[in-house]
């Protein structure tokens, strides 16, 4: 069936362009850049404020910009908008902005969320830049696993957040990450020695407990349960 527009009920929801379905929520994005989700709510990954499970689309909200930067959510609006980019993971949800930012929201049990926190949120947070004070960007696209989130920067290198038992984040760790981590290609053997950061990537993608990479020759890079 088709899922109805939550302005009129008379109608059926479109102008979508893109969707993504998590667990037992599904997500989609209309051409104005506004994001709709209907399903479960139990861990908040609706992104309207509650954890209220919702049979028909909800448009989700606009979270809290700390910086309240114009590019990142414009002040008036009350709804998450200027979204390029939609994936769902089991239980929590991206979103990236046209302007490279990633929006979070959901279950944050290990730090999906990239917020510094392990606090699940019913409204959308924006990701932590990993080497600075402030929020990630220079972002080109997203990926979700089932625990772990992905991004890919502008320049060619990824970020990945959250669940990293079995080695998902490809920082050569098990361990989990309540921000972004650079994914590496080989770690460091010594306090002296740099780590060989993945680059010239063009493309992610997520399993439940796994990563993958494209480069631009053509190489596939994978990290995770195996």
């Amino acid at each position: 069936t088709n899922a109805y527009d939550p302005d009129n009920n008379d109608y059926y929801l479109n102008d979508i362009v893109s969707i993504s379905a998590g667990k037992s929520f599904a997500m989609a994005l209309k051409n104005d850049g506004t994001v709709y989700t209907w399903g479960d709510n139990s861990k908040g990954q609706l992104g309207d404020g509650t954890r209220v499970n919702k049979p028909t689309p909800i448009q989700v909200l606009r979270g809290e910009s700390p910086e309240e930067e114009e590019n990142v959510a414009p002040a008036g609006s009350d709804y998450l908008i200027n979204i390029v980019m939609i994936s769902a993971g089991a239980n929590h949800a991206l979103a990236l902005t046209k302007t490279g930012y990633v929006w979070a929201w959901g279950d944050n049990t290990y730090g999906q969320l990239g917020n510094n926190s392990v606090t699940s949120s019913s409204m959308p947070v924006q990701v932590r830049n990993p080497i600075s004070d402030g929020y990630l960007d220079g972002i080109i696209k997203i990926a979700q696993g089932m625990y772990h989130s992905v991004a890919l920067t502008s320049d060619g290198k990824v970020y990945t957040w959250g669940r990293g038992a079995d080695g998902q984040l490809g920082t050569g760790n098990t361990s989990n990450s309540l921000i972004p981590v650079a994914v590496v290609t080989a770690a460091s053997t010594s306090e002296t020695e740099d780590a060989q950061y993945l680059t010239n990537i063009v493309d992610i993608a997520a399993g439940d407990d796994f990563t993958a990479a494209l480069d631009n020759k053509g190489r596939v890079w994978m990290f995770g349960n195996n």
